[in-house]
């Protein structure tokens, strides 16, 4: 079976635009390679603040569940995607 992978964004997430910001200029665009961070690692990141340090942990430790949340998102659209171009 051709199984197809699937990338998400931080501009994705539901998290502040601060959040998203400081994440971007710290280089991490894709979901994946934020996730690749623990706790220890974010906190050490620079010119992170308590209040970021809190959301961003938030979305570490909930992790599976947003990966679940993108891929039933994008199953769904697969499903209706043909329906909408006909």
């Amino acid at each position: 079976m051709n199984e197809k992978k699937l990338t998400f964004y931080i501009h994705d997430l539901d998290i502040s635009d601060k959040a998203k910001g400081f994440l971007a200029r710290v280089g991490l665009i894709k979901l994946i390679d934020f996730l690749k961070l623990d706790r220890d690692k974010l906190g050490d990141l620079r010119g992170i603040t308590d209040d970021l340090y809190r959301e961003l942990s938030s979305v570490i430790a909930h992790s599976d569940e947003i990966i679940t949340h993108f891929i039933e998102r994008s199953t769904r659209i697969a499903e209706i995607l043909p329906k909408v171009q006909s």
